[in-house]
């Protein structure tokens, strides 16, 4: 009987490259014959969440811009939620999912906004644990800051915090981690180092 499909995480501070090693993370993987679907979260178009999220993210004039971050979070949470089926009827169909961004995201960055660590834990207990969850770290590449977006367009001193929130939870969590600095050839085998000896 055909194993499940993996469920594979790249997480790191934003402007890290993760959107490039996904590219090849996948390419490797169809090369190797093996299925896979990338996702990225949050899931913008999924109603009625993704666009909620999308807006208070990069609309400075939306109404909820200012929203409590905690509540931010839940909505977050809801959105993986409503997708929580359709990912596991992936993986039942022997399909391998690799997914920039996931709970460990909104985790590093609700508590880099003031939100209690415990609360953003509990508030995504009930979802999916991946296979394999991946830290990107390093110093943010900065060509690829969105003007505007709520967590990009920040001080550099907010995006040291969440770089250090995110090794701190790659330690609670026994995250893998990966040099994202390195050239994107070298990141790239280091990941795929990481994902090959999960793959069926």
């Amino acid at each position: 009987m055909k194993a499940k499909g993996k469920f594979i995480v790249l997480y790191g501070a934003n402007n890290l490259g993760k959107s490039v090693q996904i590219r090849e993370l996948t390419k490797k993987m169809l090369e190797h014959k093996h299925e896979v679907l990338t996702i990225k979260y949050p899931m913008y178009k999924l109603e009625p969440t993704g666009p909620r999220i999308n807006g208070i993210l990069r609309d400075p004039k939306h109404p909820e811009r200012g929203i409590d971050e905690l509540e931010f979070q839940k909505i977050y949470a809801q959105n993986r939620r409503d997708f929580q089926m359709t990912l596991e009827s992936l993986l039942d169909a022997h399909i391998n999912v690799v997914a920039e961004d996931y709970v460990g995201t909104s985790i590093a960055w609700g508590h880099t906004k003031g939100a209690e660590l415990p609360d953003l834990i509990s508030i995504n207990s009930d979802l999916r644990k991946p296979d394999l969850e991946i830290l990107l770290d390093g110093e943010r590449f900065s060509d690829g800051i969105e003007k505007g977006h709520r967590n990009e367009d920040t001080e550099n001193i907010i995006w040291k915090k969440n770089r250090k929130i995110h090794l701190d939870l790659a330690d609670q969590f026994q995250w893998s981690r990966v040099n994202a600095n390195d050239t994107i050839e070298n990141v790239h085998a280091n990941i795929w180092k990481l994902v090959n000896p999960i793959l069926v």
